[in-house]
């Protein structure tokens, strides 16, 4: 098995090769950090706030980094995300009318609450170009009696995934259902033209051979069963994935039992089947998707270092702000959780620190990245185009799906996730550590640069609804959003004063 950095490497060399980017990273020389003016933003709908009365700190104490941090106010932090993650912003996917909405929420949050514009665009906007995926029609897996009736349709993520590992499949067949044991690439041939191919779950090379075949030999569609039952989690469908011209489905062996029915065959005695067998079921296979380019936009607001020496150091806190859309059949996933509650953290501590007079000897800045559930396109944007020299970045505190699960994670072995583990501690918060990095924390790490990753997790990720319809406001909880709110700002007050 390869291992686990080369594999960082290699993702990063692809997302930098795709729409996600247009270039490496680059080094640039170290420059003193410029004043500039906030321009106007438009009129977007702000939450009421509670009110801060907190006076200013020189927090020169670990206690007053304390204080500070438990003046957080979860309930700030939940009025942002029930704007965000609101049904009028459709599920916030890059490109759309409410994704764009939510772009300028924030970053006329950043301009009330005192943050410079940092963005290219001479405002908090540092736009790009990305690929988009959309699933255009709704996915279509039934079974057909012999008299050409709908026996048994499925429905898609509740009992089926609509794609399979690294590939998107489009198309639309109707034909008898073909065992094929694992897909082995000798076993396809011309006989299986426009026919449905099941067969068990392959990955990897076996999986890309598999796929070859298929699309080689014409068959109608692709079924990989595997033990997993459902419900599922929505996929991204980010440009890690290939786009084929079959539809190619994952189902449970749940739905592979109700292919057999009325045959022969049984689920346990597949295997000692000769292939290909037809196994005399008839299924009607259909799926559309659709890949284009958009605009995307990083959101970048800086907070001015005050220490003469520091000054041109930055720290970056950053969450992703977009999210996966609606489906065809007008289902919206509106990421409370993932991730309405990380970029609503960063706004609260924007907005504490402005209450508190609070200013940091080094620079921060402020990020809300943009495309993360297309492949992590914004973060890798910016470390391959950074405003701010990476020579002169310290540290990057990342942070997705706050507000639910009983489980804190960190990601990331390095002085920042050390930081994290420390402001853990000192809360009395106890955390799993992970020696990888998961999200935009992985394109900073690569570059070099100190990273680590706060989420929340349960010993199911479906249970953080995450990429679920019911990821709505409601199913976060408020005592996470305080405690990770507090976490973050802790960690932010370290790195922005001490050495």
């Amino acid at each position: 098995m390869i291992n686990r950095i080369a594999c960082i490497f290699i993702l990063l060399s692809f997302l930098l090769s795709t729409g996600c980017a247009d270039s490496r990273p680059q080094a640039t020389e170290s420059v003193p950090l410029q004043p500039s003016t906030t321009p106007a933003i438009s009129s977007t709908l702000s939450p009421t706030l509670t009110p801060t009365s907190s006076p200013t700190y020189s927090f020169g104490l670990d206690t007053d980094y304390m204080e500070g941090a438990q003046m957080i106010d979860e309930q700030n932090i939940l009025a942002h995300v029930e704007y965000l993650a609101g049904d009028e912003m459709q599920g916030r996917l890059v490109g759309t009318p409410g994704h764009q909405l939510s772009g300028d929420y924030i970053a006329a949050r950043f301009a009330e609450y005192g943050l410079q514009p940092a963005g290219t665009d001479g405002g908090y906007f540092q736009p790009f170009t990305t690929s988009v995926t959309l699933n255009v029609e709704q996915p279509v897996l039934s079974i057909i009696n012999p008299g050409g009736e709908i026996r048994r349709t499925f429905i898609t993520h509740d009992e089926y995934v609509p794609r399979i590992p690294r590939y998107l499949g489009s198309g639309d067949a109707t034909d008898q259902v073909v065992w094929l044991g694992s897909c082995n690439s000798a076993a396809f041939n011309s006989t299986l033209a426009g026919q449905i191919i099941l067969c068990r779950q392959v990955y990897g090379e076996e999986l890309t051979q598999a796929v070859n075949s298929a699309l080689q030999y014409r068959v109608g569609g692709l079924l990989l069963f595997t033990e997993e039952n459902g419900p599922y989690t929505r996929s991204g469908y980010g440009i890690n994935s290939a786009m084929i011209d079959i539809p190619a489905f994952r189902i449970p062996s749940a739905v592979a039992e109700e292919l057999l029915a009325g045959s022969p065959y049984t689920l346990d005695g597949l295997d000692q089947l000769a292939v290909p067998t037809t196994l005399n079921t008839t299924v009607h296979v259909a799926n559309t998707f659709e890949r284009s380019d958009t605009q995307a936009r990083n959101i970048l607001g800086l907070l001015p270092g005050s220490d003469p020496l520091l000054k041109n150091e930055i720290i970056i806190a950053g969450a992703h702000y977009d999210h996966v859309g609606v489906d065809p059949d007008g289902t919206i996933y509106n990421g409370a959780n993932d991730n309405a509650s990380g970029v609503a953290t960063i706004l609260e501590i924007a907005r504490l620190w402005q209450a508190q007079g609070y200013r940091p000897a080094r620079s921060v800045l402020f990020a809300a990245w943009d495309a993360e559930e297309q492949g992590l396109c914004g973060s890798t944007y910016y470390v391959s185009r950074p405003v701010f020299s990476l020579q002169q970045t310290r540290a990057y505190l990342n942070l997705d799906m706050l507000g639910v699960g009983d489980i804190v994670l960190i990601y990331g072995v390095n002085e920042m996730a050390d930081q994290l583990r420390a402001s853990a501690e000192a809360f009395g918060v106890t955390v799993d550590i992970r020696d990888e990095y998961l999200a935009d924390d992985l394109p900073f790490y690569v570059a070099g640069i100190p990273t680590g990753l706060y989420i929340r997790e349960t010993e199911s990720l479906i249970d953080t609804y995450m990429h679920t319809p019911e990821d709505d406001p409601q199913v976060l909880q408020l005592e996470n959003l305080r405690m990770m709110g507090i976490l973050a700002a802790h960690v932010l007050y370290h790195w922005s004063v001490e050495d």
